[in-house]
């Protein structure tokens, strides 16, 4: 019996293992985050071309994906940065991250 509740015990504690949950955001929601936010501005001007990249994480656990501000230009084919907005979402400990990048 106490095998089985210390089990049950690690295993609500392991979503709050991981510091600020499992992806990165300004507002946290424990249960449930849904949040945009700018991350970059520049003086460069207005954008013509955007490109997005995304990484997910479970429980911080496991996590994967690009979303390096660099990596997504480059593929975009965006030499001059204007602006980075980020959306971060986590239900439950399950994370995704995407990160938009705006320039020409």
């Amino acid at each position: 019996m106490k095998s089985k509740l210390a089990s049950l015990a690690l295993l609500a504690a392991l979503p709050f293992s991981t510091g600020c949950l499992s992806v990165y955001s300004p507002a946290i929601g424990v249960i449930y985050t849904d949040v945009k936010f700018p991350t970059h501005v520049t003086g460069n001007g207005a954008p013509s071309k955007s490109a997005t990249g995304e990484a997910t994480s479970f429980f911080g656990i496991f996590a994967a994906g690009d979303a390096s501000i660099d990596n997504i230009a480059r593929k975009g084919g965006i030499g001059s940065i204007h602006h980075v907005d980020t959306h971060v979402k986590n239900i439950l400990g399950f994370g995704t991250m995407k990160v938009t990048v705006y320039g020409d």
